[in-house]
């Protein structure tokens, strides 16, 4: 990240949030020097100017392309301006550090529950190195934060602890309110939950549907509450991301091929496309092959469902995010590291060796991938 700071935006921090002169005209400019990019910027930027001020209706609003679909994602910028007490140059330190801590939480988490399930907690790397997670420290972006938490999510949801799934459900309402797809982790909660529902009592079963219930409530709200400050749009930027499946990737590797300078270019789009629509794939096999498998106790159906709904997702997403690694690496990275997290689990090695072997092999190649990349735009110094 200093590298970044220092190589590629010439000292400016500010700057690593990508901001564009779309966004940052003079009739709106951030309260911080940056350095705007030439058109429309990435999406660090948005994040950094719900900072700023994160209650709608803002002035900061002309600094966001979508408020409603922005303004959704608030637990980073919302943490960051808690932070700084609302200090312009203390929120954009504290959005980095924020992000920094959740890395390390992510890569922590990921050892533990590796040590926990019988495997060497040098897994953790994985985290940290992965491609979404380098390119959420590189371009400043929330889903690392996301895939941080959904993994804390699985450690704490996997113990038969009344207090670890309380703050395995806590863990989750934070997830939803940095990123609506966490909806689709709602199996690691729930599963733990109602799967002890035959041998317990009406009232206890009545707790847990509460339990599940007051997890969701901070989101919905907040969501609501959203979307009655600011304005409807008439194609949301969610719905652009979209497409019927498969039919995204399929566009995005035409388009690719058409536009690719040479053969090498055209190999190197080519392999982190097909690398992650193979890690789409797998978390569908997984999924699907698993459930039958899996024993009615202990949450264990929690992982590979999420993992089965984070692959329609994949098989889902639009052009729009298939076009370029810095969307579909970083949409991904949940599935990826619960991917790894499921192939560690001692129980997975025995009843497939599938799951375990595919799951290791690609959090190696995500890895590999991350690091790579990351090493190619710090020299080519492309922001």
């Amino acid at each position: 990240m200093l590298a970044t700071v220092g190589l590629v935006h010439s000292g400016m921090v500010a700057s690593i949030f990508l901001p564009g002169s779309d966004f940052s005209s003079q009739d709106c400019r951030l309260p911080v020097e940056v350095q705007p990019l030439a058109g429309p910027g990435y999406d660090g930027q948005f994040f950094l100017a719900l900072a700023f001020d994160p209650f709608p209706p803002s002035d900061i609003e002309c600094a966001l392309d979508d408020a409603r679909y922005r303004g959704r994602r608030i637990l980073w910028p919302l943490l960051a301006h808690a932070v700084a007490f609302g200090d312009p140059h203390g929120i954009v330190l504290a959005l980095i550090l924020l992000q920094l801590a959740f890395v390390g939480a992510g890569t922590w988490a990921l050892a533990r529950w590796a040590t926990e399930h019988g495997a060497p907690p040098a897994w953790g790397i994985a985290f940290a190195t992965s491609l979404g997670t380098t390119i959420c420290l590189y371009r400043m972006l929330g889903d690392a934060i996301l895939a941080a938490l959904l993994l804390t999510v699985a450690l704490f949801a996997s113990k038969p602890r009344r207090a670890a799934q309380a703050t395995a459900l806590a863990l989750f309402s934070f997830a939803l309110l940095q990123k609506e797809t966490a909806i689709l982790a709602l199996p690691l909660v729930a599963a733990p939950l109602l799967s002890a529902f035959p041998e317990i009592s009406w009232k206890r079963r009545f707790s847990d549907l509460f339990l599940i219930a007051l997890a969701l409530a901070p989101a919905i709200a907040w969501w609501t509450w959203v979307a009655s400050r600011t304005p409807a749009t008439e194609l949301e930027t969610a719905t652009i991301n979209l497409d019927l499946p498969f039919s995204g990737w399929i566009a995005a590797m035409s388009s690719r091929l058409e536009v690719a300078e040479s053969a090498l270019h055209f190999l190197k789009d080519a392999s982190l496309l097909g690398f992650h629509l193979i890690a789409v794939l797998v978390a569908l096999v997984v999924g699907l092959r698993e459930l039958p498998r899996l024993p009615p106790g202990r949450g264990a159906r929690g992982v590979p469902l999420t993992l089965f709904g984070f692959g329609i997702l994949g098989t889902l997403l639009s052009a729009n995010v298939w076009i370029e690694p810095w969307a579909y690496g970083r949409a991904l990275l949940p599935m990826v590291v619960l991917l790894l997290a499921h192939s560690l689990d001692s129980e997975t090695v025995v009843r497939s060796s599938f799951a375990a072997r595919s799951g290791r092999a690609i959090a190696v190649a995500a890895s590999l991938a991350g690091i790579a990349f990351t090493t190619l735009n710090l020299t080519l110094g492309q922001p």
